[in-house]
Parts: structure tokens; sequence; C-alpha cells
């Protein structure tokens, strides 16, 4: 009877069914991004750059063999007087101006990212064009390289003459004391050494940072292209919707589908109303479109042409929740027989909803008072119309009589008996099925028939109405599905 799946294989389908609804979030998203990265100001971006060399400078002014500070400090303080103003000014002058002719603008557009693990310093430029962001890399790290050079001529000069003074000084001592003084002598050929080789190093120009690899001309703009970004929104805007749908397939109780429905439910769908306002009221057949009317007819159909249709005059309609639905398919069904040429009774069972024969001075005699022997079946058997040329016997549900006191099994069996005897076809229109004065009918039924609305129920309802119907021993046909699209 049931179907031990929940749906969820179905609720995947589902998923992939509605995958416009991601792709959609995700175009409109990539969209989005892609025209904010279209609309920013496009830059480009380049670096060269520089080898720090310590060695000369020691040796020349210090006398030393190397200095004792260790290369990631130099680097670090080298990354720094790049990033001065000095260095910006004399950028500016090198390159004329252009693109920049105010420093703290091309302060802006540099940057210094030094390299402890290669040992390198980059200088990198940033302009409006390939070409001027070349310009920029590459004159700000010669601007850096003369200054630093020009510095170093400066420190040479001035140890220079700090040499001689103290070698004019060391003379005149040595003169002094008759030249027999050996630590002065000896100071005196050492100042004479540093003097040569401060000289030297002056005109040789051994430059301390030297730029190892010019700036290369970019060949796009910098940051992420915005074509990219735009893919990365696609994915990123399709990911979230499409986690937020599977999310919801998996938490949602609602069935969705006429598929899901069949899954579920473990049954065939017999026919689709895809239109619930077409049972909003009940209406002569002739009334209603052809496509309204289909439903029904194929319903029919599939019954008369049923293996052991002979032998299941007395079928139940069933709703799952919402039993106004129900009552609208089995009168709709009802007509449709009629309107071939059956002898047709439609029984209402359900003695808390409105009848079809109702009058405005209350309701008239019906099943209840068949069954307590207050009422012969022919006299409260009332004719509605089918069509223009046929009519449906009505028995209404009577009023309450006792409570809440449900009918007595062989009392409600002699009476199914009665009205099989006299019609082709008997359709019940109970109760909802998880109501007890919807059991003793449905159990003395030959077969039921599930309506289920979507919207009516959800996956537990159905489960739970197809449990009790399956309780009953009364074998389920099938379903009739209201308000699916597909």
């Amino acid at each position: 009877m049931t179907s031990s799946s929940d749906g969820r294989g179905q609720g995947s389908g589902g998923i992939l069914r509605r995958a416009w609804l991601p792709a959609l979030c995700g175009l409109l998203l990539g969209g989005f991004m892609f025209t904010v990265i279209s609309a920013r100001e496009v830059s480009y971006e380049t670096c060269a750059y520089l080898r720090i060399n310590s060695g000369p400078v020691d040796q020349a002014v210090l006398g030393l063999p190397a200095s004792d500070k260790p290369i990631t400090n130099l680097i670090g303080e080298t990354a720094e007087e790049i990033e001065q103003e000095s260095t910006a000014r004399a950028a500016v002058k090198l390159l004329d101006g252009r693109p920049y002719s105010d420093p703290a603008d091309l302060l802006d557009a540099t940057a210094a990212k030094p390299d402890l693990n290669s040992g390198l310093i980059g200088v990198c430029g940033k302009a409006d064009t390939a070409r001027q962001a070349q310009r920029v890399a590459n004159g700000t790290a010669r601007a850096y390289v003369l200054l630093n050079r020009k510095e170093q001529k400066a420190n040479i000069r001035a140890a220079r003459r700090e040499l001689i003074r103290l070698q004019a000084a060391r003379v005149a001592l040595l003169k002094r004391e008759g030249g027999s003084n050996v630590a002065i002598r000896d100071a005196v050929e050492k100042g004479k050494d540093q003097i040569e080789r401060l000289t030297l190093a002056e005109r040789i120009n051994t430059d301390s940072v030297v730029v190892i690899k010019p700036a290369d001309l970019p060949g796009g703009p910098a940051g992420i292209p915005a074509a990219a970004v735009g893919f990365i929104g696609f994915l990123l805007g399709a990911g979230i919707v499409f986690a937020l749908t599977a999310v919801r397939e998996q938490t949602d109780r609602n069935i969705r589908s006429r598929a899901e429905l069949e899954q579920i439910a473990g049954l065939p769908i017999l026919a689709a109303v895809r239109r619930r306002r077409t049972l909003k009221r009940r209406r002569p057949l002739e009334q209603l479109r052809r496509r309204e009317a289909e439903p029904f007819r194929l319903l029919y159909a599939r019954l008369c042409n049923a293996t052991d249709a002979k032998d299941r005059k007395a079928i139940a309609i069933v709703a799952v929740g919402d039993s106004g639905t129900g009552s609208s398919v089995t009168w709709y069904l009802s007509a449709t027989a009629a309107g071939a040429g059956a002898r047709v009774l439609l029984l209402e069972a359900d003695p808390d909803r409105p009848s079809s024969v109702d009058t405005p001075d209350g309701r008239p005699a019906g099943v209840t008072d068949v069954l307590a022997g207050t009422s012969q079946l022919e006299d409260v058997v009332f004719h509605v119309a089918a069509d223009d040329r046929h009519a449906v016997d009505v028995l209404s549900p009577g009023e309450r009589q006792g409570g809440p006191r449900l009918p007595d099994g062989p009392v409600l069996e002699a009476l199914l008996d009665q009205t099989r005897a006299g019609y082709d076809h008997v359709f019940i229109d109970t109760a909802p099925v998880t109501d007890a004065d919807a059991v003793p009918f449905v159990r003395q039924a030959e077969a039921a028939i599930v309506v289920f609305r979507r919207g009516g129920g959800d996956r537990d309802a159905l489960r739970e109405a197809l449990t009790q119907i399956a309780v009953t021993g009364t074998p389920v046909l099938g379903l009739v599905a209201v308000g699916f699209a597909r």
C-alpha cells in the first residue's frame, strides 16, 4: 500500500528540474559583480627588483671585510627609504612629471615589497596605462639607486676628508718624535691604505643597491579580471541558491509534483485536476470546459476498464486533509458516470459537511436515517442533474443522531448491498480518512480512491491516510492529484 521512500530521491530530481532558479540568481549576481568591476577605474601594476650589496661601502669606509649587520635589517630599512618623499621627488624629476608631477601622488602609486626569502626588494608602480606603470616602477627604482649612490659618495668623501685630517696629524706627530715611534709609523701606513681605498671606491663608484631586473610591461590590468569576477559571482550565486534549495528539499515536507506524489504513495495517479478552482463549486457537466471535464472522464474510463471493475461497485472517495476537494471530485466523477448512461448513487457519508441537497429549511433525511431505520432508501434519495439529460441520485448524510455514534457494521453492510443491487456505481463521499466516521464506509467499500490536493497535506499526512486505509483492508486503486502543474 505505502512506499518506504520518503520522496528524497524525487526531491533531488526536483532540485535539478528547478535548476533554472540557481542559474538565474548566479547570472544576476555574476552580472552585477562584472558590472561593478568593469566600472571601476582600471589600473596597471608592475615591479622592478633591487638587490642590496653592502660589502663595498663597508670595505671602503670602514675597512672591514663585510658588515656584521643582518641582510634582513638592510632590506627592511631600504624598503622604508624607498617610500620616502625624497625618493618620490627624485623620481618625479627623473620622469619629467609624467605621469605624476606631485611627489605625494607618486608615493601613493608606488610600493616597496621586500622579499626576505630571495633578498630582493620589489619597487612596484601603478598607473592608468601599462606603459606609465612601467615608467613609474623603473623611474622610482632608478631614482632610489641614484640617491643611494649620491649618499654613498658623500659618505666616502666625508670619510676621506676625515682620514686625510687624521693622517696629517699622525705625520706631524711622527716628525716631532723623529720617526722612531713604530706604532705611529704603522698608523700612518694604514691611513695611506685607507685613503687610497676610499679614493678608488669614489672613482669606481660601486653601488650598494642595484637594479637587477627592470619592470616589465604589464600584460593586463591589476587585480582579478572582470570576467573572472563575474564567473566567480555566477558560481557563488548559483551555489548559494542551490544549497538553499537542497536544504529546503530535505526539510520541506510538502509534496510539490505528481511524480513525487506517486513515489511517496507507491500508487498510480488515475487523474490530475490541474486547476483547483474547477472544484470550488459543483456544476453540471455542460458548464465545464473540455479540459476541465477531461480528468473526470479519464478517471471514470480507468475505473470502467479495470480488470475487476464489475466486482467493485461501491468505491470510497477518500480525501487527505481537505474533505471539500474530495467531495467535489466525488460529484464530478458521479456526474461523468451518469452522463455516460450509468445508474449512479452518490452516498454522502460525512454528517459534518454540507450536502449537495441541503435546503434553506434544513437537511433532508439521509444515510443516518436509513441506518437508524426511520427512513427507507428510496424515500430519501434525491435526483440532481448531471447534465441536461442525466441525473445523479444523491443520498445526503442526514442529521447526526445520538451523538457521534458510528454506524453499525451489519446495518451499513445491508445498506450498501441494497445500493449495489439498484445501481451500477455507488461512490461514497467519506469524511477525511483520519476521521472515525470514515472507517466503516471505507471498510465496507470494495475499493478506495485517494484525493490529494497540493497544499492540503504533506508527506506525513499522506502516509498516515494510506496507513488508515490499509488497516481497513480495502484496496486503494490510485490517486487523484489536485492542483499540481505537472
